[in-house]
């Protein structure tokens, strides 16, 4: 299943597999800016987590892709 998951990320271009596949390296953030994708994706990340979500902690939530 770990595999299945690294997988989906790659193709969402979030991580990119080096050395033949030995490794996974997170790509950059992509920044949005078209407003109404941004309020639909707080949306899907409210209604992921199914309870009240603070807006500080929305960037925390699995859902949601960030770099450290």
């Amino acid at each position: 299943m770990t595999n299945m998951v690294i997988q989906s990320q790659a193709s969402w271009s979030a991580v990119e597999r080096v050395e033949k596949g030995k490794r996974v390296v997170r790509l950059n953030t992509t920044a949005i800016e078209n407003d109404e994708l941004t309020a639909w994706l707080i949306e899907a990340a409210v209604r992921y987590a199914g309870k009240p979500v603070s807006v500080p902690s929305l960037q925390s939530l699995p859902c949601c892709f960030r770099s450290p």
